[in-house]
């Protein structure tokens, strides 16, 4: 992804999209780990709460993706940018 967000960027820009880029990340998945934890700690380790936890996680990825696509990056004229 990294790779990509400064393919993406614009001259200048680079830095404060890759910093936002890892905030983002780090935000996701200090959400993930604390509902799943806070889950399993408040119900033990019964079958069904691994599947609900493994459910949110799937959850949340899905909305990421979704979110993901509403944004687009600007294209110059005169270049390859797809």
């Amino acid at each position: 992804m990294s790779v990509l967000v400064l393919e993406l960027s614009a001259p200048g820009e680079e830095g404060r999209n890759s910093a936002s880029l890892s905030v983002g990340e780090s935000v996701f998945s200090v959400v993930a780990v604390s509902v799943t934890g806070a889950l399993l700690a408040a119900y033990g380790g019964l079958p069904w709460v691994y599947l609900t936890c493994l459910g949110l996680l799937v959850v949340m990825a899905g909305t990421a993706t979704l979110v993901g696509g509403r944004f687009e990056h600007r294209r110059e004229a005169g270049t390859m940018e797809v």
